[in-house]
């Protein structure tokens, strides 16, 4: 079991955020990452929460009684949604932001939106209220919550790095490290956590674009031999779960 570090994490950004782009995943070897981050700074550089190195992220999944999301991944299905609730604090107040987010797949595209609301304002949410102010995410997030009876099911927590540029406009490259897991039926984002099943000696890294790959990035994957994978954080923690019992 173990228990995570208490960084708190500034999140400035107040507006809804929409994302429609293509996400390739690899499992990399911890070892590889060292090697990794000087030719990635070659030519991105890191994000504005990664200037100090990997930051924390705490996020709660959230699925319907059947393991809807769950099986979807599991079953291939070429459209698929998951509802997830982010915070890049261990222990977020009343008054401090979280992101409700939409993350969908149709096909090879992905769709992420994202909105900030208050802890206050989640609980809000959680009891079927409705926003005061217009706000998509939120209103599509209550319609699930209400028709398909969704329930906090998982807490992921790990650790990322995140790099981009303007010169590649679209282009994100993140590692996230340290992958660990609680199962829980409650939104909390300080809750103990273990490590899920390959987290020890595995880093997902993942390249988001939105029309095509740079040249370095695919003579860095060649040069390493990687080979893309259907990672799942939320799903591989899960199934780890059961396996780790």
């Amino acid at each position: 079991m173990m228990t995570k570090k208490h960084t708190v994490k500034n999140v400035s950004t107040q507006k809804k955020v929409e994302f429609r782009r293509q996400e390739l995943k690899y499992l990399i070897s911890n070892n590889l990452v060292d090697i990794l981050i000087p030719q990635l700074l070659s030519h991105l550089e890191p994000d504005a929460y990664s200037k100090d190195g990997f930051y924390p992220i705490s996020t709660v999944y959230f699925d319907t009684i059947d393991w809807q999301a769950f099986y979807s991944k599991l079953d291939g299905n070429l459209h698929r949604k998951k509802f997830r609730i982010r915070s890049y604090y261990d222990n977020p107040k009343p008054n401090e932001n979280v992101f409700l987010e939409i993350k969908e797949k149709n096909n090879a595209t992905v769709l992420k939106r994202r909105t900030p609301i208050t802890m206050h304002q989640v609980s809000e949410l959680l009891a079927g209220h409705p926003h005061t102010e217009p706000n998509d995410v939120y209103e599509e997030w209550r319609y699930n919550l209400l028709r398909n009876a969704l329930k906090p099911k998982l807490l992921n927590y790990y650790q990322r790095l995140a790099f981009a540029s303007d010169l590649y406009p679209g282009l994100r490259v993140t590692l996230d490290r340290d992958i660990s897991y609680c199962m829980t039926s409650s939104l909390s984002f300080d809750l103990p956590t273990r490590p899920s099943l390959w987290s020890a000696s595995k880093t997902v890294m993942e390249i988001k674009f939105d029309q095509y790959v740079p040249r370095f990035v695919v003579s860095l994957l060649r040069r390493h031999n990687l080979t893309q994978e259907p990672v799942s954080k939320y799903c591989d923690s899960v199934i780890s779960n059961y396996l780790l019992i």
